[in-house]
């Protein structure tokens, strides 16, 4: 059969990548064998996909005892179209590869039948050698097939009748020397079902526990690659097979066998010859590992960074080598390095590329690499994410920008090869892409049976994803004018569904980030969609949560229908809970609220019912991990505490600012709960405090910015009732100090900047709510208090840029040339020290919009001429259409056009004033209680 150019070739590399040619239907007509066979193996998956639960080892016989009688009838339909399929076909004139395909198809049909004797005939009718041996007389695609059907032929052996059948299982790990490279992935799949029954045998189907010393019972302890592979695939989440003590054995093992191969003296080879067994060894080692999220705890980064640097001195130009060095550079946070690295293998890979006429070897390799350093070197996740900002030390952004445009388009190029190779498509017509969530309702690629957890689906997911990321950032930061920006924005989202029509349920991240990218387009309908979807899927998604009350809340907003709720009658007097002096309930952790019992007297709205049960599952996932005294993440923490403000901005929506007063202790104390910080003894009355907050001796020591006669006839200004219900900030100030948790707790000798270091993270996301709240104070014209909510934020934390633009806000009105210098710094500092920053930076530059087109008055203004005011309408303008290019901040800003249509107004632009004003009414149309980004990724 298999013969240079033979036309089964190209289908070759399709069965091997675990997917079925696109027309495979067809070959049901065809007189050729293997394609016969093709049809026949396809029709096999599917029958163990849909009728046996995706089992390929339970039999018919057993889902009948269970009242299913389908799965059978098919089975023997199936059998009995073999049989007469073969009668067609003289069995002599067949291949030895056609035999055994065909062998392999009709011992597995047997298997799910119960004829087991039957299907111990048919495996024995065609002899396989055990050790598998590459024929240089034919193509890598040819030997990569043969390697595959040995490694399942072995794997239906180990279930024949014969006595301890499974021993051909140890046998051919004994005898595995040559690895499955990560494009050998129908290879890979059958390796795994081995792995498991093996398992599964070895430990008497979990009733034991396997230990790593148990392993050096079988002869297959002497061969490393099945070692590390089968020990490897013991230790993934899914597996509960081992007891405690094998991953620490097994990280032993591997660090003493990478300590050996370091000592081993291998001569550099010359250029014709190549390093197979230590490129066989390398492969095996760093594919086992990467299938483990803890990976790092048994080969330290630095560990393997320094045996892949030993082997490039043993290996000529090995791509195997340089990839996994890449990787463990981007572990290890190294980016110049790994860049330098992977423009090197590109060059590798481009002269292999020549040498061989354009075939890639390894393509799904290819496919990991790029897609990891385009998302590892996307300035969205090396230069503006705040975690991130050593990652690159000396290499420019505009550097890094510049080979990103190249990388996307070598991306391209390789999923499309892949595509050819396995028939993939993606939107073909109009209406698939008017369809944002087609992928919900029809199955693009029939051919591919493979599951969304499978390392195939993984990769090219990924791949989609990485380009579509990279198009996010060009949205943001790098859209030149609004023709580019279009362009952008669209490949975000085309990119975002690629991955998801390859991979609809199987990533979280890549389900939220289109959620959250068709919110910013404004395609809000199919966005709360999808976000159902994925909370079924994920309901402890606390992202996805928040950005579904928020779409909700942006509907109730447009719906003329929806009536806001009065606020109930016994609030419009009853003093605040603690009033009278008492503490609040110390069993209160700030999930749940006074609220629910006083929304009684009426029905909620969805926004509330979706963000109150997020709340309650909230409430139950941390009680979880604090039962099995398992941390939270930061990341989880902060999406908790973002939904709590969010409940928060939906009742500011129904009822008033001045309703969610009451409850701004609730934040504080939900933050301690989250962030394990204790609440400090102390009375809660509402008193007057007499000193700040004691975090530290680091003070805040501005003196007050307000002119106390107008603070004062602000609070005259709010009724009596309200005045009743208010807090106090020196109140939220007690429960606000930041008093470490007993896990965390120091001797009292430790010294209080250690103390400050520590807490550094908590101290910023405190901070960030005290602004939070003195905005809340702000809007009510509480400038006293507002004040003071800076100057705590001011201790918690050093004073910046964030704390600059909101005493401008407070000062923009009395005290405008302070607000003007706050402004003016901020801007100043975005640009020059955290030019990613686009939420601040536009937080500030509205801010300077409002002091020049709002606050300033004619008697007492800031320019001193018409000239000065022309000059910072101009020098507005410019920098609002610049920000206006930056999607989604202020491409969805609402305020950015209402400024604009003011600026285009003075210059008497009708056209652009028309434009801007029709967007400005668009956006407000449909505005959420808060913006869409604060279900951004974290990023402290």
């Amino acid at each position: 059969m298999f013969i240079e150019n033979s036309i089964n070739d190209k289908y070759l590399h399709t069965l091997n990548l675990g997917a079925f040619p696109l027309n495979v239907l067809e070959f049901q007509e065809s007189q050729d064998f293997f394609q016969q066979l093709i049809f026949i193996d396809y029709q096999l998956q599917l029958l163990i996909q849909n009728e046996f639960n995706r089992n390929e080892f339970i039999t018919a016989k057993s889902l009948e005892l269970q009242g299913k009688t389908s799965p059978k009838e098919k089975l023997v339909s199936l059998i009995n179209y073999v049989h007469s399929i073969t009668l067609n076909y003289n069995n002599s004139t067949n291949s030895y590869d056609e035999k055994l395909y065909y062998s392999i198809i009709m011992a597995h049909l047997y298997y799910l039948n119960s004829q087991v004797t039957e299907m111990q005939q048919m495996l024995r009718s065609v002899p396989v050698a055990i050790k598998f041996q590459p024929s240089e007389s034919q193509t890598k695609e040819q030997n990569d097939f043969i390697h595959y059907l040995s490694c399942r032929y072995h794997v239906l052996m180990g279930f024949t009748s014969a006595k301890n059948a499974y021993q051909i299982w140890l046998e051919y790990l004994y005898q595995f020397e040559v690895r499955f490279t990560k494009s050998e992935i129908a290879a890979q799949y059958w390796l795994d079902l081995m792995f498991v029954r093996l398992g599964n045998r070895l430990t008497d189907n979990g009733i034991a526990q396997l230990s790593f010393q148990g392993l050096k019972s079988h002869k297959f302890f002497d061969n490393k690659l099945a070692v590390i592979r089968f020990g490897s695939f013991l230790l993934r989440p899914e597996g509960r097979l081992v007891n405690s003590s094998f991953k620490t054995e097994f990280a032993s093992f591997l660090a003493q066998d990478l300590e050996a191969r370091l000592g081993n003296q291998t001569s550099f080879p010359d250029a014709s010859n190549s390093n197979d067994e230590l490129d066989n060894y390398v492969d095996n080692l760093y594919q086992s590992l990467s299938y483990l999220p803890n990976h790092k705890s048994l080969l330290k980064p630095s560990s393997s960074r320094k045996f892949l640097i030993n082997s490039t001195a043993k290996s000529y130009q090995s791509q195997i080598i340089l990839a996994n060095y890449i990787f463990t550079l981007i572990e290890l946070k190294e980016y110049d390095e790994a860049f330098a690295a992977f423009k090197t293998y590109i060059n590798y890979l481009e002269k292999e590329q020549e040498q061989l006429g354009g075939l890639i070897e390894n393509i799904m390799l290819v496919i990991d690499l790029y897609a990891t350093c385009i998302i590892s070197f996307n300035p969205l996740n090396s230069f503006a994410n705040k975690s991130a900002e050593s990652r690159f030390k000396y290499t420019t952004p505009s550097t890094v920008s510049a080979h990103l445009s190249k990388f996307i388009g070598q991306l391209h190029s390789y999923l499309n090869k892949l595509s050819a190779f396995v028939d993939m498509s993606f939107d073909v017509s109009d209406d698939d892409k008017n369809m944002p969530l087609s992928f919900l309702y029809r199955k693009y690629n029939i051919n591919i049976l493979q599951t969304d957890k499978s390392q195939f689906i993984q990769l090219v997911s990924k791949a989609w994803y990485a380009i579509g990321n990279y198009y996010y950032n060009l949205s943001v930061y790098n859209s030149a004018n609004e023709e580019a920006l279009k362009v952008n924005t669209e490949n975000v989202l085309s990119n975002y569904k690629n991955s998801l029509i390859v991979n609809s349920t199987g990533s979280e991240l890549y389900l939220f980030s289109y959620a959250l990218a068709l919110s910013n387009s404004n395609q809000l309908q199919a966005s709360a969609k999808l976000c159902k979807f994925i909370l079924k899927k994920y309901p402890e998604s606390f992202k996805t949560w928040n950005l579904l009350v928020l779409l909700l809340s942006a509907f109730e907003a447009n719906d003329p229908a929806a009536e806001m709720p009065a606020v109930p009658e016994r609030l419009q007097s009853a003093p605040s809970p603690e009033a009278d002096g008492t503490a609040a309930d110390p069993s209160s952790n700030g999930f749940t609220s006074e609220h629910s019992i006083q929304v009684k007297k009426r029905s909620l709205t969805e926004p509330e019912k979706f963000v109150n049960n997020a709340l309650n599952i909230a409430g139950l996932y941390v009680l979880k991990f604090k039962q099995k005294d398992i941390k939270l993440s930061p990341e989880i923490k902060y999406e908790i505490l973002q939904l709590k403000l969010t409940q928060l901005a939906v009742w500011e929506q129904i009822h008033g600012v001045s309703y969610i007063l009451e409850y701004l202790t609730e934040v504080f104390v939900l933050y301690h709960e989250l962030f394990e910080v204790e609440l400090e003894g102390g009375d809660f009355s509402n008193g007057h405090s007499n000193g700040r907050a004691t975090t530290g001796n680091k003070w805040s020591h501005r003196p007050s910015v307000m002119d106390s006669s107008p603070a004062a006839a602000a609070k005259e200004a709010v009724s009596s009732s309200t005045k009743d219900r208010l807090l106090n900030v020196d109140r939220i100030k007690r429960i606000s100090r930041l008093v470490p948790s007993k896990r965390q707790r120091h001797d009292a000798s430790s010294t209080t900047s250690s103390s400050v270091k520590s807490n550094h993270l908590e101290r910023r996301i405190l901070q960030d709510l005290w602004l939070w709240t003195a905005r809340i104070y702000l809007k009510i014209g509480l400038l006293e208090d507002c004040e003071q909510c800076i100057v705590e934020a001011e201790t918690i934390y050093q004073p910046n840029n964030k704390t600059f633009t909101t005493l401008g806000y407070l000062t923009s009105k009395n005290r405008k040339f302070l607000a003007l210098q706050e402004f003016e710094r901020s801007l100043e500092n975005f640009e020059k020290d955290d030019p990613y920053n686009r939420i601040d930076y536009g937080y500030s530059l509205l801010g300077l919009c409002k002091l020049f087109l709002i606050d300033d008055e004619k008697d007492n203004s800031l320019f001193i001429s018409a000239t000065d005011v022309n000059a910072g309408i101009i020098r507005m303008k410019n920098l609002l259409e610049k920000f206006s290019l930056s999607w989604p901040y202020g491409q969805n800003s609402p305020e950015v056009w209402h400024y604009l249509s003011k600026i285009y107004e003075i210059v008497d632009d009708k056209t652009l004033l028309t434009k801007s004003l029709w967007k400005c009414v668009e956006l407000e149309d449909y505005r959420p209680v808060r913006s869409f980004a604060v279900c951004n990724d974290f990023n402290y």
